[in-house]
């Protein structure tokens, strides 16, 4: 049973107070009453503030040790270890922690991302670069419908680090315009290596600076990564950081490290490999790799393939941490922000990133229950699914995650927050462009707080459950549906279980770890247009194993470009839709049909699986919006049949071309 230090000692404090307050007193040592004060920030008189004053310790600002405080600390309330910090600290940096310490573990970052420092960016950028970049945030799809990007590089007059000031450094808007930009605040790559290939700072290319308006506490990511740091997990370095532009404060980010070729070095032993991100989007080698291997691996439909082309322990381990997290925005969950780097001579591994949807944040979905490890209701990727489908992979699915439930011990997590909490919240009251309110904030710190050991407790109630698997019993039937948990991979749900027919629904019903592998889901259509042959497959599987598919019937990928031919498409589709329902009223049929077109090499330079160049693509209005991230063209049955570009490891079902 795990201790409970941190929660004693934050319940000792006053209740009158509200969180933030609450964990700056936890890391100070001071009671929760209103004559605790701080002590005084460097330049300013000593006077005590008076009660109205924020009194949490803020940048700048000197922990008070226990002779100012009013009343004695709490037991144990000096519990926190400092991960990394330093005495060799740049001026202007923000202060170090006090000397009350969370748990040592060794890393290799930067030192801009020590624990112990809160670093202050300051950027000099000309008013009429600084205007384009806000008309950059405030209408993305005006300048995608003229085919520009809505994130181009601007230059910087200067970036500054204490001291230290770099000339030639770039800006650009960051994240994803349709989901997390949402005013006021912008969020910013910041690079070195724009203007030269080999510019670098503290041995970084880029500062990443994320701000998402649905994680309030901008601490989830931090905590998310320092978890999987500790448990050997290749993940990205993160701390927070402010941001000063043209002298005014503008905002607190997380600093993150971005995932590039200084990543593989400090991460595996050869770092000469191809790295993907979104597991397909080439980010080394761009101009002499072969991708041969990576369509191998998204094209392996059994374990002994798959197997042969990764390190197994790494990828495992890789997807028991997005799981345990959980993530619901990675690789484990909803198959989108993830890595995949191909370590010569070792093979493939999964790099968790972009870990700001972790823990108890759920923008978009709620009232989803916790997410279980080995549950594949959670829309797991084939690869996941047929591999603890398998009882030798599962079990050591399971041994690595008994391995790194220690990592993820709930009183060290709720220090964490207190202490980070305490470095950053003068300044986040400061924030003049916060895309949340500060009540939202200390709602969304108490939710955080209270979650950790209730997730831990849940992981571990699992893997105690999870012995009985190993012991070859069936385990607790959780949903009642004559199957235990060892052997229904979503004991929640009475319509999936071993033996159950599976149909075209996106979802493994007869747990064998393959989606709507049954009939008629898993047989493909055959329709003719003018002695032209197609084939209509309506498994919903990613766009490179349609490609594949396509490729086993002997035929290419339909590219349907002719309005005569896409309106006939479109027909089938609806016919083929309603034969399914007829037979199944449960079956689903997604309007997306993956075409045989894509920009994975050349961004809007969209080819077939011949290598044919499509000149005027029949996009539909305002399509392609997807940038980078979606790589992969369908024919859109509720457009009439125009296309539109989507993110090929999406599943949907399939147009093919026979000869």
């Amino acid at each position: 049973m795990q201790t409970r230090r941190a929660r004693s000692a934050l319940r000792c404090l006053s209740n009158a107070f509200a969180l933030p307050v609450l964990l700056g007193a936890a890391l100070s040592g001071c009671g929760g009453g209103g004559d605790s004060s701080p002590g005084p920030s460097p330049g300013d008189a000593a006077a005590p503030p008076s009660a109205a004053e924020d009194t949490s310790v803020g940048p700048g600002d000197a922990a008070p040790d226990a002779a100012t405080c009013a009343r004695p600390p709490c037991p144990d309330a000096f519990v926190l270890q400092l991960a990394d910090a330093t005495s060799a600290v740049p001026p202007d940096v923000g202060p170090l922690l006090p000397d009350m310490q969370l748990r040592e573990f060794t890393d290799n970052c930067s030192d801009l991302y020590a624990q112990g420092i809160f670093p202050t960016f300051e950027i000099e950028i000309d008013d009429a670069e600084w205007a384009a970049i806000q008309a950059e945030f405030a209408d993305p799809g005006g300048r995608e419908a003229q085919g520009l990007s809505p994130k181009p590089y601007h230059p910087l007059r200067s970036f500054k680090y204490g001291n230290e000031v770099v000339t030639d450094a770039m800006i650009r808007l960051k994240g994803n315009p349709y989901f997390s930009w949402v005013p006021p605040k912008m969020q910013f790559v910041i690079s070195f290596r724009e203007n030269d290939r080999s510019g670098r700072f503290h041995g970084l290319r880029k500062i990443s600076l994320d701000a998402p308006w649905y994680d309030p506490t901008l601490l989830r990511e931090r905590i998310a990564l320092a978890f999987l740091r500790e448990a050997n997990v290749p993940a990205s370095c993160a701390n927070n950081a402010k941001l000063v532009v043209n002298g005014a404060l503008y905002g607190v980010y997380v600093n993150k490290e971005h995932v590039d070729k200084e990543f593989l070095e400090r991460n595996f032993d050869d770092p000469e490999g191809n790295l993907y991100k979104y597991g397909y989007e080439l980010k080394t080698n761009e101009g002499e790799a072969d991708t041969s291997r990576r369509d191998a691996l998204w094209a392996a439909a059994d374990l002994e393939t798959f197997g042969a082309l990764i390190q197994r322990d790494r990828t495992l381990e890789a997807w028991a941490g997005e799981a345990m997290l959980p993530s619901y925005d990675g690789y484990w969950c909803c198959n989108h922000n993830y890595y995949i780097y191909d370590e010569p001579g070792k093979g493939f591994t999964w790099i968790p990133y972009d870990l700001d949807i972790t823990f108890d944040g759920l923008p978009v979905v709620q009232g989803i229950p916790t997410q279980d490890i080995f549950s594949s209701a959670w829309g797991q990727q084939p690869q996941v699914a047929i591999s603890l489908a398998d009882p030798v992979w599962r079990q050591d699915f399971s041994r690595i995650v008994a391995r790194m439930l220690p990592y993820y011990e709930a009183d060290e997590f709720e220090r964490r927050l207190a202490a980070w909490n305490t470095q950053i919240e003068g300044a986040v009251r400061q924030d003049p462009n916060l895309p949340f309110t500060l009540a939202e904030r200390e709602a969304a710190l108490v939710t955080l707080h209270d979650f950790f050991a209730q997730r831990f407790d849940h992981m571990s109630r699992l893997m105690q459950s999870e012995t009985a698997c190993d012991r070859g019993e069936e385990g607790e039937d959780l949903d009642r549906d004559g199957f235990g948990r060892c052997v229904d991979c979503d004991d929640l749900n009475r319509e999936v279980h071993p033996g159950k027919p599976d149909t075209c629904n996106d979802r493994d019903d007869d747990c064998n770890g393959v989606k709507d592998d049954g009939e008629p889901c898993s047989r493909c259509t055959e329709a003719t247009l003018d002695g032209a042959r197609f084939l209509l497959c309506p498994s919903a599987v990613s766009w490179f194993d349609a490609y594949l598919g396509c490729t086993r019937e002997g035929g290419l990928m339909a590219v349907p470009e002719g309005e005569a031919e896409r309106a006939f498409l479109v027909e089938q589709i609806i016919n083929l839709r309603a034969m399914l329902q007829a037979a199944d009223p449960m079956a689903e049929l997604s309007d997306s049909w993956w075409i045989g077109v894509n920009d994975g090499d050349v961004e809007n330079r969209w080819i077939t699986q011949d290598q044919r160049v499509i000149a005027s693509p029949p996009w539909a209005p305002g399509r392609p919006n997807g940038e980078r991230d979606q790589n992969c063209g369908v024919l859109d049955a509720a457009a009439e049949g125009l296309w539109n570009d989507n993110d090929c490891t999406d599943p949907y079902p399939s147009l093919c071309r026979l000869p």
